[in-house]
């Protein structure tokens, strides 16, 4: 759910200006009846820190953190979104989700993952408030998982079905295509 409400509120960000008052309060309304109980959600002792999936931890703070920044100023309910988000990311997210070496404990996919979720959120938070967590947290995009799974040396025959394979150690649906916005994203911050 809170992955369509992220989309609703870029969409509400995006046509801000070509929405009149009805259509604001309307999707203002929706983003914040169904974020006002993953407030709740995210305030449980079991999902505000360690013991929860530290994945899926990133992958569920990204996007209601996404919904506060859009709500800054509009909905007084997003000050206190934004801010229990950044607590979750600066206490639990950025400095636990990957592993000391920059990979993810579940998968290739997962590393991809996380950082498409933490960049979706730290960049916008950066360009909206000016916090910046890359520069706060410098080792949050650690390219290293990307440079030895896609410059390495790929078998020459394959087990599957697999002729656009381009990532080492990572399942079909996760190859280049699913790692390039991580990549150029990487590429573009740390030159």
């Amino acid at each position: 759910m809170l992955r369509v409400m992220k989309s609703l509120a870029v969409s509400y960000d995006l046509l801000y200006k070509r929405l009149n008052d009805a259509e604001r309060t309307a999707v203002r309304g929706k983003l914040i009846a169904v974020c006002g109980e993953y407030f709740k959600f995210f305030q449980e002792p079991i999902i505000a820190g360690a013991g929860y999936n530290k994945h899926h931890g990133s992958v569920d703070a990204a996007p209601f953190g996404a919904i506060a920044l859009a709500l800054l100023g509009e909905a007084p309910e997003a000050d206190a979104w934004l801010k229990l988000i950044i607590k979750k990311y600066v206490d639990y997210l950025l400095p636990h989700a990957l592993t000391p070496s920059g990979t993810s404990e579940q998968s290739s996919n997962f590393w991809a993952s996380t950082l498409h979720y933490r960049i979706f959120f730290m960049d916008v938070l950066r360009r909206i408030t000016g916090q910046d967590l890359f520069h706060d947290f410098p080792h949050a995009i650690p390219g290293h998982m990307a440079l030895a799974a896609v410059a390495g040396r790929h078998p020459r025959e394959l087990r599957y079905n697999e002729s656009n394979r381009s990532v080492l150690f990572g399942p079909s649906y996760g190859q280049l295509n699913f790692w390039s916005p991580v990549l150029v994203f990487l590429a573009r911050e740390q030159r």
